[in-house]
């Protein structure tokens, strides 16, 4: 159990803490975001006696990641084999007057920076209402009266003296109340990480927690063995935008870390993790996800990780190539993977109650390596029924729906070309994440189905999408009946009919497209796409 110890230290302590590395700010704090103004009324506060706040800090033996320093200021590493305390609540406060009280110019994280060296204090102010701390020299005669806040504080009482000898009580008094004001401090001491993060998150985020990946942020960091979570993770996210799957997240990667670690995806089993085990286990997960990756894209012909329908399809196949790391699936295994896949894919499997679904996972992909025959209950063992051509008529396209993912990932498989050119259709991400994207269109345009008499949501049927990768396709087309366009595109591309094979779509004599029969299209394809996907459902 952790216990609160609360107390009070004088500023001069707290600061002179942060300086040796006794007091420490974790990564997982929101960025320093204060300005001259805001610090300098700050201290203006103290000098003036008026309360600004308590700070709460979380003692422990941990070595967490942390600010390393503040502008040109570097923090010392924390005392060997000693406890230090981190700051949970006060960040903002502590960080603005150690900058300000030091003089120290911040470079922020979006590259601006702020000079905390021009603040000044006022000497002699004209009354007792005037500000005493001042972001920087008023315009006007020099007469002697403002000292530079940090000059003011750590600069030796002679040297200052000499330089004001008319301000002796002045500075006397301002240095002491600077220096011995009194900061209410709470000390939470033999907590967990879970238990402070959860603190910290109710204290400085309105409630919201912070992330898993933030805290196992902090918990796994490790000098000893060149570990930085953060930065592992940005330079494979870089290897995952090579291959057009930056999209992926990082809880992806916990829950896949996790899964290999100790068989459970939870949250609570991601942060009760050991740091070298949750080390270990990252190494192996990140050459489990590029085996994955070469799945989705090579055998799967997903060129870009927005086709897929769910990301957390990403874990699951991963542990495959951790339980089998050396070659890629034989027959019987890749049969049995897409069988898989399609089956969570066309019933919105990972729609809730996913950590729990992952950790079921487990036991279906190491039989799976093993070649078993996996029994599906529902709602995997639904899928054959999602495939009812009448009913995939009336199911609407929305871009972020597993079912229209799954209708896309067939489409991506049969590598489609362009309608005019034959050339292979270009997918991207950046284009793939909302319905009126440039990768997605409608065979029958809904502008000329609307003048036909259907409502929109007919228009928008999941059969009536296909890819394409060029916005002219649509320029060209508005409103013009397929029977119109097509016989352009027949014209223009030599190799036509082949291409349109490419998309599912009838292009022969007599087919729905040139008689402009929107209904019979729909069938038509729907009994397409189903003949496409129900073969990888009976491996």
């Amino acid at each position: 159990m952790s216990r609160i110890d609360p107390n009070a230290q004088t500023l001069d302590h707290c600061l002179n803490q942060i300086s040796a590395g006794s007091i420490r700010i974790p990564r997982f704090q929101r960025d320093f975001v204060w300005n001259q103004g805001k610090s300098a009324d700050l201290i203006d506060s103290i000098v003036k006696g008026y309360p600004v706040g308590s700070v709460i800090l979380w003692r422990t033996s941990e070595e967490l990641r942390d600010v390393r320093g503040i502008g040109r200021l570097a923090f010392p590493d924390p005392p060997a084999d000693e406890k230090v305390d981190y700051i949970l609540d006060g960040q903002q406060r502590l960080t603005s007057l150690y900058a300000a009280l030091n003089g120290v110019v911040a470079t922020l994280d979006d590259g601006s920076t702020r000079d905390f060296s021009s603040l000044v204090v006022d000497l002699s102010p004209p009354d007792e209402e005037a500000p005493i701390c001042l972001e920087r020299i008023p315009d006007g005669p020099e007469d002697g009266r403002y000292i530079a806040l940090s000059q003011l504080y750590s600069e030796k009482f002679g040297e200052i003296l000499r330089r004001y000898p008319d301000h002796v009580d002045a500075i006397e008094r301002l240095r002491g109340r600077i220096a011995g004001y009194p900061i209410p401090t709470v000390k939470l001491i033999d907590a967990s990480i879970v238990e402070a993060t959860d603190v910290f998150s109710r204290l400085n985020t309105g409630g919201e927690p912070l992330t898993t990946f933030e805290i196992m942020v902090a918990k796994s960091y490790a000098p000893d063995r060149d570990f930085d979570l953060l930065d592992r993770w940005k330079a494979f996210r870089e290897r995952l935008k090579k291959a057009d799957y930056d999209t992926l997240e990082p809880i992806t990667m916990l829950q896949l870390a996790a899964l290999i670690a100790g068989g459970d995806a939870r949250r609570s089993a991601i942060l009760k993790l050991s740091k070298d085990d949750f080390i270990d286990a990252w190494e192996h997960a990140e050459a489990a996800m590029d085996g994955a990756v070469g799945w989705f894209r090579n055998t799967l012909r997903l060129p870009v990780s927005n086709l897929l329908p769910y990301r957390t399809l990403a874990v699951p196949v991963a542990l495959f190539y951790h339980f089998k790391p050396k070659g890629k699936p034989n027959a019987r295994q890749s049969a049995l993977l897409h069988e898989f896949f399609w089956r969570v894919a066309l019933t919105g499997y990972y729609s809730n109650a996913v950590e729990t679904k992952l950790n079921a996972d487990l036991a279906r992909i190491r039989k799976i390596v093993d070649e078993e025959r996996l029994r599906y209950e529902a709602p995997l063992s639904d899928a054959e029924d999602a495939l009812d051509p009448s009913d995939m008529t009336e199911k609407e396209f929305r871009a972020g729906n597993s079912f229209s993912k799954a209708v896309l990932c067939a489409l991506a498989h049969m590598r489609p070309r362009s309608f005019d050119t034959g050339g292979d259709v270009a997918l991207d991400n950046a284009w793939m994440r909302r319905g009126d994207s440039k990768n997605f269109h409608h065979v029958f345009p809904r502008a000329w189905l609307r003048k036909k008499g259907y409502d929109d949501w007919q228009g928008n049927s999941v059969v009536n999408i296909s890819l394409v990768d060029d916005i002219l396709n649509k320029r060209k087309i508005r409103d013009r009946p397929p029977s119109d366009y097509f016989t352009q595109y027949a014209e223009e591309n030599p190799r036509f009919e082949s291409t349109m094979k490419t998309h599912l779509i009838a292009a022969g004599e007599g087919a729905a497209i040139w008689s402009d029969d929107y209904d019979r299209f729909l069938l038509t394809r729907a009994k397409a796409i189903k003949r496409r996907i129900e073969g990888w459902l009976q491996p």
